[in-house]
């Protein structure tokens, strides 16, 4: 019977070590998927502020646009004016 119960005994010393190994791999596994979230997030936010950076030049590049044809136009009225 002594047998017995020590075999009970490293059985369920067993189901304890596997579960406990089950326990860990899935903890590994949450651990990976939120590193790879905040990656994921990282990256969203660096395009999104590479796309920020893009609007911002192109929304310049045509207010200095304007501003050269509204100075051509100023200066084909003076030449207008003058002749």
């Amino acid at each position: 019977t002594g047998g017995a119960i020590s075999g009970a005994y490293t059985a369920v010393g067993g189901l304890g070590n596997a579960s406990g190994q089950y326990f860990a791999q899935n903890l590994q596994a949450d651990q990976a998927r939120e590193q790879a979230d905040a990656e994921v997030t990282k990256s969203e936010g660096e395009l999104e502020a590479a796309e920020q950076q893009a609007l911002q030049e192109f929304i310049t590049q045509m207010i200095q646009f304007i501003k050269e044809m509204r100075d051509a136009e100023v200066e084909q009225l003076a030449v207008v004016t003058r002749g």
